[in-house]
Protein backbone atom coordinates (compact mmCIF):
# COMPACT_ATOMS: atom_id res chain seq x y z
CA UNK A 1 0.00 0.00 0.00
CA UNK A 2 1.13 3.31 -0.73
CA UNK A 3 1.57 6.47 1.63
CA UNK A 4 -1.59 7.71 0.13
CA UNK A 5 -3.53 4.87 0.45
CA UNK A 6 -3.88 3.57 -3.18
CA UNK A 7 -3.18 0.10 -3.85
CA UNK A 8 0.21 -0.82 -5.60
CA UNK A 9 0.52 -1.85 -9.22
CA UNK A 10 2.30 -4.60 -8.62
CA UNK A 11 1.66 -6.74 -5.62
CA UNK A 12 2.55 -10.20 -4.36
CA UNK A 13 0.63 -12.56 -2.39
CA UNK A 14 1.70 -15.70 -1.00
CA UNK A 15 -1.26 -18.36 0.00
CA UNK A 16 -1.19 -20.96 1.97
CA UNK A 17 -1.13 -23.71 -1.29
CA UNK A 18 2.49 -22.58 -1.12
CA UNK A 19 1.65 -20.78 -4.39
CA UNK A 20 1.72 -16.95 -5.11
CA UNK A 21 -0.18 -14.43 -6.23
CA UNK A 22 1.26 -12.05 -8.61
CA UNK A 23 -0.50 -8.45 -9.34
CA UNK A 24 0.02 -6.54 -12.38
CA UNK A 25 -2.86 -4.02 -12.51
CA UNK A 26 -0.97 -1.30 -15.12
CA UNK A 27 1.83 -0.36 -17.79
CA UNK A 28 4.55 -2.75 -18.27
CA UNK A 29 7.93 -0.83 -18.20
CA UNK A 30 9.11 1.08 -14.91
CA UNK A 31 8.56 4.96 -15.52
CA UNK A 32 8.17 8.01 -13.11
CA UNK A 33 5.49 10.37 -12.03
CA UNK A 34 6.52 13.66 -13.90
CA UNK A 35 4.38 15.50 -11.20
CA UNK A 36 4.89 13.59 -7.97
CA UNK A 37 8.68 11.57 -8.73
CA UNK A 38 6.75 8.53 -7.58
CA UNK A 39 8.12 5.29 -9.46
CA UNK A 40 5.36 3.59 -11.65
CA UNK A 41 4.62 0.66 -13.68
CA UNK A 42 6.09 -2.49 -13.33
CA UNK A 43 9.56 -3.22 -14.39
CA UNK A 44 11.60 -6.51 -15.77
CA UNK A 45 13.21 -6.22 -12.86
CA UNK A 46 11.46 -6.62 -10.04
CA UNK A 47 9.34 -9.40 -11.52
CA UNK A 48 12.13 -11.34 -12.24
CA UNK A 49 13.17 -11.27 -8.75
CA UNK A 50 9.56 -12.05 -7.50
CA UNK A 51 9.57 -15.38 -9.81
CA UNK A 52 13.06 -15.74 -8.59
CA UNK A 53 11.97 -15.90 -4.47
CA UNK A 54 8.96 -18.47 -5.56
CA UNK A 55 11.42 -21.50 -7.07
CA UNK A 56 8.93 -24.12 -7.36
CA UNK A 57 5.64 -22.72 -6.44
CA UNK A 58 2.90 -22.19 -8.75
CA UNK A 59 2.08 -18.72 -9.93
CA UNK A 60 -1.27 -17.22 -10.26
CA UNK A 61 -0.53 -14.10 -12.44
CA UNK A 62 -3.51 -11.56 -12.64
CA UNK A 63 -3.35 -9.05 -15.40
CA UNK A 64 -5.31 -5.74 -15.51
CA UNK A 65 -2.76 -3.87 -17.92
CA UNK A 66 -2.89 -1.29 -21.09
CA UNK A 67 0.62 -2.69 -22.36
CA UNK A 68 4.36 -0.68 -22.04
CA UNK A 69 7.45 -1.68 -23.01
CA UNK A 70 8.37 -4.92 -25.52
CA UNK A 71 11.59 -5.19 -24.35
CA UNK A 72 10.44 -5.45 -20.34
CA UNK A 73 7.66 -7.92 -21.50
CA UNK A 74 10.18 -10.05 -23.48
CA UNK A 75 12.14 -10.23 -20.18
CA UNK A 76 9.37 -11.06 -18.04
CA UNK A 77 7.91 -13.88 -21.02
CA UNK A 78 11.45 -15.89 -20.27
CA UNK A 79 11.27 -15.58 -16.56
CA UNK A 80 7.45 -17.23 -16.76
CA UNK A 81 9.15 -19.71 -19.39
CA UNK A 82 12.02 -20.55 -16.91
CA UNK A 83 10.35 -20.74 -14.06
CA UNK A 84 9.61 -24.30 -12.04
CA UNK A 85 6.35 -24.24 -11.57
CA UNK A 86 3.16 -23.72 -13.34
CA UNK A 87 2.10 -20.26 -14.22
CA UNK A 88 -1.76 -19.71 -14.84
CA UNK A 89 -2.58 -15.78 -15.94
CA UNK A 90 -5.97 -14.46 -15.36
CA UNK A 91 -6.49 -11.33 -17.77
CA UNK A 92 -8.97 -9.74 -15.17
CA UNK A 93 -10.04 -6.66 -16.93
CA UNK A 94 -7.50 -5.67 -19.71
CA UNK A 95 -4.22 -7.43 -21.19
CA UNK A 96 -3.40 -4.91 -24.31
CA UNK A 97 -0.61 -4.29 -26.44
CA UNK A 98 2.55 -5.73 -24.52
CA UNK A 99 0.19 -7.21 -21.91
CA UNK A 100 -1.23 -9.49 -24.54
CA UNK A 101 1.82 -11.37 -25.96
CA UNK A 102 2.98 -11.34 -21.87
CA UNK A 103 0.27 -13.48 -21.20
CA UNK A 104 1.06 -16.03 -23.67
CA UNK A 105 4.16 -17.34 -22.04
CA UNK A 106 1.80 -18.81 -19.37
CA UNK A 107 1.51 -22.09 -18.95
CA UNK A 108 -2.40 -21.15 -18.72
CA UNK A 109 -4.10 -18.36 -19.86
CA UNK A 110 -8.06 -17.59 -18.29
CA UNK A 111 -10.41 -14.55 -18.95
CA UNK A 112 -12.57 -13.26 -17.59
CA UNK A 113 -16.17 -12.61 -19.56
CA UNK A 114 -15.98 -9.40 -19.16
CA UNK A 115 -12.22 -8.72 -19.96
CA UNK A 116 -10.31 -7.30 -23.29
CA UNK A 117 -7.36 -8.14 -24.83
CA UNK A 118 -6.01 -6.35 -27.98
CA UNK A 119 -3.39 -6.72 -30.44
CA UNK A 120 -1.38 -4.10 -32.60
CA UNK A 121 1.72 -3.42 -34.23
CA UNK A 122 4.55 -2.00 -31.98
CA UNK A 123 5.01 1.79 -32.18
CA UNK A 124 8.87 3.45 -31.84
CA UNK A 125 10.26 7.18 -31.31
CA UNK A 126 12.93 7.93 -33.68
CA UNK A 127 14.90 11.37 -34.47
CA UNK A 128 17.39 11.62 -36.90
CA UNK A 129 18.02 11.31 -40.76
CA UNK A 130 16.04 9.27 -43.68
CA UNK A 131 18.40 6.45 -42.73
CA UNK A 132 17.76 6.42 -39.32
CA UNK A 133 14.03 6.55 -40.03
CA UNK A 134 14.33 3.28 -42.54
CA UNK A 135 16.07 1.89 -39.64
CA UNK A 136 13.38 1.90 -37.50
CA UNK A 137 11.17 0.86 -39.37
CA UNK A 138 12.67 -2.41 -40.17
CA UNK A 139 13.66 -2.55 -36.64
CA UNK A 140 9.61 -2.19 -35.60
CA UNK A 141 8.65 -4.73 -39.09
CA UNK A 142 11.24 -7.48 -37.29
CA UNK A 143 9.37 -6.96 -33.72
CA UNK A 144 5.74 -7.20 -35.32
CA UNK A 145 6.55 -10.42 -37.19
CA UNK A 146 8.25 -11.80 -33.73
CA UNK A 147 4.80 -10.60 -31.88
CA UNK A 148 2.86 -12.45 -34.36
CA UNK A 149 5.07 -15.55 -34.24
CA UNK A 150 4.29 -15.64 -30.10
CA UNK A 151 0.76 -15.53 -30.90
CA UNK A 152 0.49 -18.33 -33.32
CA UNK A 153 2.93 -20.58 -31.02
CA UNK A 154 0.44 -19.81 -28.58
CA UNK A 155 -2.84 -20.62 -30.86
CA UNK A 156 -3.61 -23.73 -32.62
CA UNK A 157 -6.52 -21.80 -34.79
CA UNK A 158 -4.69 -19.03 -36.26
CA UNK A 159 -1.24 -18.95 -38.39
CA UNK A 160 1.53 -15.96 -38.13
CA UNK A 161 0.15 -13.97 -41.52
CA UNK A 162 -3.41 -14.08 -39.59
CA UNK A 163 -2.13 -12.41 -36.44
CA UNK A 164 0.03 -9.99 -38.73
CA UNK A 165 -3.07 -9.02 -40.34
CA UNK A 166 -5.17 -8.40 -37.09
CA UNK A 167 -1.99 -6.24 -35.56
CA UNK A 168 -1.88 -3.61 -38.22
CA UNK A 169 -5.79 -3.23 -37.80
CA UNK A 170 -5.68 -2.95 -34.35
CA UNK A 171 -7.74 -5.83 -33.12
CA UNK A 172 -9.82 -5.68 -29.79
CA UNK A 173 -11.34 -9.81 -28.56
CA UNK A 174 -13.42 -10.07 -26.45
CA UNK A 175 -13.30 -13.10 -24.37
CA UNK A 176 -14.99 -15.60 -26.84
CA UNK A 177 -13.31 -14.18 -29.70
CA UNK A 178 -9.98 -14.68 -28.03
CA UNK A 179 -10.76 -18.25 -26.73
CA UNK A 180 -12.00 -18.69 -30.73
CA UNK A 181 -8.21 -17.37 -32.31
CA UNK A 182 -6.58 -19.65 -29.69
CA UNK A 183 -4.91 -16.73 -27.33
CA UNK A 184 -6.41 -18.05 -23.92
CA UNK A 185 -7.35 -21.82 -23.06
CA UNK A 186 -10.63 -20.88 -21.06
CA UNK A 187 -13.09 -18.44 -20.39
CA UNK A 188 -14.39 -17.65 -16.62
CA UNK A 189 -18.17 -15.86 -16.27
CA UNK A 190 -17.94 -12.91 -14.08
CA UNK A 191 -21.31 -11.98 -12.17
CA UNK A 192 -22.07 -8.33 -11.15
CA UNK A 193 -19.18 -6.99 -12.98
CA UNK A 194 -17.52 -3.53 -12.74
CA UNK A 195 -13.83 -3.31 -14.23
CA UNK A 196 -11.38 -0.43 -14.65
CA UNK A 197 -7.96 -0.38 -15.99
CA UNK A 198 -5.05 2.63 -15.30
CA UNK A 199 -3.11 3.07 -18.55
CA UNK A 200 -0.91 5.83 -20.20
CA UNK A 201 -1.39 4.60 -23.12
CA UNK A 202 -3.40 7.28 -25.38
CA UNK A 203 -3.57 4.43 -27.88
CA UNK A 204 -4.77 2.02 -26.02
CA UNK A 205 -8.05 4.01 -24.57
CA UNK A 206 -8.80 5.73 -27.89
CA UNK A 207 -8.51 2.62 -30.11
CA UNK A 208 -11.01 1.03 -27.74
CA UNK A 209 -14.70 -0.06 -29.05
CA UNK A 210 -17.60 0.81 -26.48
CA UNK A 211 -17.81 -1.89 -24.66
CA UNK A 212 -13.99 -2.16 -23.94
CA UNK A 213 -13.99 1.74 -23.14
CA UNK A 214 -16.81 1.06 -20.29
CA UNK A 215 -14.16 -1.37 -18.74
CA UNK A 216 -11.21 1.10 -19.07
CA UNK A 217 -12.78 3.90 -17.65
CA UNK A 218 -15.35 2.31 -14.97
CA UNK A 219 -15.34 4.55 -12.23
CA UNK A 220 -13.34 7.17 -13.99
CA UNK A 221 -15.09 8.95 -16.23
CA UNK A 222 -18.83 7.30 -16.72
CA UNK A 223 -19.66 4.29 -18.34
CA UNK A 224 -19.01 4.37 -22.12
CA UNK A 225 -16.96 7.72 -21.63
CA UNK A 226 -13.76 8.13 -24.14
CA UNK A 227 -11.16 10.35 -23.65
CA UNK A 228 -8.67 11.89 -26.46
CA UNK A 229 -5.75 12.23 -24.08
CA UNK A 230 -3.79 9.35 -22.53
CA UNK A 231 -3.83 9.57 -18.88
CA UNK A 232 -6.34 7.94 -16.51
CA UNK A 233 -5.82 8.77 -12.81
CA UNK A 234 -3.12 7.52 -11.10
CA UNK A 235 -4.32 3.63 -8.88
CA UNK A 236 -7.28 3.66 -10.94
CA UNK A 237 -6.99 0.24 -10.88
CA UNK A 238 -6.97 -2.02 -7.91
CA UNK A 239 -5.14 -5.36 -7.18
CA UNK A 240 -7.18 -8.65 -7.20
CA UNK A 241 -7.59 -10.64 -4.28
CA UNK A 242 -9.11 -13.76 -2.83
CA UNK A 243 -12.11 -13.18 -0.50
CA UNK A 244 -14.96 -14.90 0.55
CA UNK A 245 -17.84 -13.86 -1.07
CA UNK A 246 -21.62 -13.25 0.82
CA UNK A 247 -24.39 -14.81 -1.33
CA UNK A 248 -26.59 -11.51 -0.19
CA UNK A 249 -24.48 -8.77 -1.95
CA UNK A 250 -26.65 -6.66 -4.18
CA UNK A 251 -26.15 -7.23 -7.40
CA UNK A 252 -25.50 -10.96 -7.54
CA UNK A 253 -26.93 -13.02 -10.04
CA UNK A 254 -27.29 -16.17 -8.02
CA UNK A 255 -25.52 -17.03 -4.72
CA UNK A 256 -21.63 -18.05 -5.43
CA UNK A 257 -19.79 -20.90 -3.27
CA UNK A 258 -18.39 -19.66 -0.46
CA UNK A 259 -14.43 -19.06 -1.76
CA UNK A 260 -15.13 -17.83 -5.55
CA UNK A 261 -12.57 -15.71 -6.66
CA UNK A 262 -13.14 -12.58 -6.60
CA UNK A 263 -11.39 -9.55 -8.35
CA UNK A 264 -11.56 -6.24 -6.79
CA UNK A 265 -10.91 -3.76 -9.97
CA UNK A 266 -11.60 -0.11 -10.04
CA UNK A 267 -12.16 -0.03 -6.16
CA UNK A 268 -15.23 -2.09 -6.96
CA UNK A 269 -15.41 -6.26 -6.84
CA UNK A 270 -16.99 -8.58 -9.27
CA UNK A 271 -17.31 -12.48 -8.75
CA UNK A 272 -15.24 -14.95 -11.27
CA UNK A 273 -16.58 -18.39 -11.61
CA UNK A 274 -15.42 -20.70 -14.44
CA UNK A 275 -16.53 -21.52 -17.81
CA UNK A 276 -16.14 -24.50 -19.64
CA UNK A 277 -13.74 -23.63 -22.73
CA UNK A 278 -15.37 -23.93 -26.56
CA UNK A 279 -13.87 -26.76 -28.55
Amino acid sequence: MSKDGRREWFRVTRNEASAIDIDIYGDIGESFDWWTGEKEGIGAKAFLDTLRDARGKDVNLHVNSGGGSVVDAYAMMTAIANHDGKVTAYVDGLAASAASFLVAAADEVVMSSVSWMMIHDATLYCWGGAQDMRDAADYLDKTNRHIAEIYAKRSSAKGVDDFVGAMAATTWFDADEALEWGLVDRVEEAVAAAAACSTADAATLNSAPDAACRILLAGIAGPGARTSQAPAPHGAGDTSENIPTDAGEPGAQEPPAAQERVAVVGGMPYVIKERKAHA
